[in-house]
């Protein structure tokens, strides 16, 4: 049985299919320019792994693609409370004082200004909701994709890229392993002139982390 979240994913990527196409088949700048605008606008609106997709095809600053890597409009903050305190296991402001609005978001989350209860400015950063099932369809798309036939001419290990490629984005769903290895390197290098943010493991969690806002000393 086919799921929902999997019917949503195959629409949104087939939409990014047509536009695709219609920028192949632009003959003016203008045309060209639109189609990318029209393609900019659905990848943003997927996120995840097709999003990531459309930041590799971003050209220059004046491309519409190119937003895509700058970072694109953020979510409310009220959507984001629910994954802040399922992780936390509790009201969000048992544990900061305030949390405010983001300015921008990334292709599997956004991170937010905040102040724990004892004053320290933070920096929160929160998946979007849902988004593990979205890149769940998406990476069970990817892994139908059929052999095309040059890929297998060219000798490419289309598995192993699978493969390696859905790894990546299961270390990247779980946002604990990002907030290890920054703790990790920041009691581990010592390089005068460089500062690394203190990670609270305390208030981490697969979707959720939170580290400190200023840059301290070590």
């Amino acid at each position: 049985m086919v799921g929902l979240g999997l019917i949503n994913r195959i629409v949104k990527i087939a939409k990014i299919g047509v536009a695709a196409r219609r920028l192949g088949k632009s003959d003016t700048d203008d045309d060209r320019l639109a189609a990318r605008r029209a393609l900019a606008s659905l990848f943003e609106d997927a996120r995840g792994v097709t999003m990531k997709f459309g930041q590799l095809m971003a050209g220059g600053e004046n491309d519409p693609l190119a937003k895509l890597t700058g970072g694109i409009e953020a979510r409310p903050l009220s959507d984001m409370m629910p994954v802040i305190e399922q992780d936390l296991g509790r009201p969000a402001m048992d544990v900061f004082d305030s949390i405010e609005e983001s300015t921008a978001a990334a292709s599997l989350g956004q991170v937010h200004k905040a102040c724990l209860k004892d004053g320290r400015t933070v920096a929160i950063k929160i998946q979007f909701p849902a988004i593990k099932d979205a890149v769940k369809a998406e990476m069970a798309l990817f892994g139908l994709m059929p052999g095309i036939s040059p890929v297998h001419k060219w000798g490419f290990d289309l598995g192993g890229y699978k493969s390696a490629f859905r790894n990546n984005m299961t270390r990247e769903l779980d946002y604990r392993d990002e907030a290890n290895r920054q703790e990790h390197f920041r009691t581990q290098v010592d390089v005068p002139g460089l500062i690394v943010p203190r990670v609270f493991t305390e208030f981490s969690a697969p979707a959720f982390w939170c580290r400190s806002g200023r840059k301290e000393k070590r």
